[in-house]
């Protein structure tokens, strides 16, 4: 399961739809009444806004299986849910890429997936879509230059100039003046401008985002 590609939320769909299948069908023989309960929290899953409870019905059922003989499978479902969350909460293009848009959507990614390794399930598939995704949100972090705005005038007018005419003038307070107005206005260009990677993607592709997560 690629993380990252174009298409991603499709082919997701289609990977949990027989991953889950297969669990729900692998638990019949331990306890049928209990693959139910994770049968209907696949399900809310997917249904807006219950994403969050559907997670943490599984993650009581995992409590509750402790020393079981299928404590293993229901932290592996529990995994797979979680892969699930991190793909409703992103965005979508219109093309199906999974995009990160608001600092909450990176956050429920980055603890899913933490989450998911930590589970220790040894499913190859959902771990790999852990930590693909993992290395993919921490390269988000990396700070650019976005170039939004640009206020080189008002470091030229409030800052730059007044020096100069204070300076001719002997005009000490006008200097002073200058000197302050010039710091805050470099420090609104560095706080306006510099972003974190994720920021400047999001930006970049929201015209073209077709669901915006939940």
């Amino acid at each position: 399961m690629a993380v990252g590609a174009s298409g991603e939320w499709g082919e997701f769909g289609a990977w949990f739809e027989v991953r889950s299948k297969s669990l729900l069908e692998a638990g019949k023989e331990f306890d049928p009444s209990v693959m139910e309960e994770v049968s209907g929290a696949f399900s809310a899953l997917f249904e807006e806004g219950r994403a969050a409870e559907a997670i943490a019905d599984l993650e009581n059922l995992v409590r509750l299986s402790a020393g079981t003989a299928h404590a293993g499978l229901l932290r592996t479902c529990l995994a797979y849910a979680l892969a699930a969350r991190t793909v409703v909460a992103r965005g979508v293009t219109r093309d199906g890429a999974l995009v990160v848009l608001e600092p909450a959507q990176r956050t429920t990614c980055l603890r899913s997936a933490e989450q998911i390794v930590e589970l220790a399930t040894g499913d190859v598939e959902v771990e790999r879509f852990a930590t693909d995704l993992l290395d993919r949100l921490r390269a988000g972090e990396t700070w650019q230059w976005s170039g939004e705005l640009s206020i080189a005038p008002a470091v030229l007018v409030f800052g730059v100039l007044p020096v100069v005419a204070g300076a001719l003038t002997h005009l000490v307070p006008l200097v002073v003046f200058g000197v302050l107005a010039g710091t805050a206005a470099v420090y609104a260009l560095v706080l306006v401008n510099r972003k974190q990677r994720w920021q400047v993607d999001a930006r970049a592709v929201r015209p073209v985002v077709g669901r915006f997560g939940s």
